[in-house]
């Protein structure tokens, strides 16, 4: 196999396969498109004689994907995981002033 076999239609028809017939997400098929490019860039110092086959692999870009809903944490929960800390020890100390840290921020409060 060379890098005339690997073109840019090839590669996408592999991460179309993968993803319709496989039934693989779009996340893993970014990954994989990640690790393509990774290669390719790899390529591209060792073989600078497929640069343009490499360049339009590399041009290739990521599919878009829906993100989940950010979830917040109740004030229930926040208190359930700021009593866990024992605050006898030194790390149980540091882990309350840490979580509350986190709390007193909004990085793990409910929004208003």
């Amino acid at each position: 196999m060379d890098f005339a076999d690997l073109d840019a239609p090839t590669i996408g028809a592999v991460l179309s396969y993968l993803e319709a017939e496989r039934g693989n997400s779009t996340r893993r098929r970014n990954a994989r498109l990640a690790a393509i490019h990774s290669l390719f860039r790899f390529a591209a110092l060792q073989h600078p004689e497929h640069a343009d086959s490499i360049s339009r692999v590399l041009a290739i870009p990521p599919k878009r994907f829906d993100h989940g809903i950010v979830e917040f944490l109740s004030k229930e929960e926040v208190e359930a995981i700021l009593a866990v800390p024992d605050r006898d020890t030194w790390l149980g100390r540091r882990d309350h002033t840490l979580l509350s840290l986190a709390v007193q921020t909004g990085a793990a409060t409910a929004p208003p």
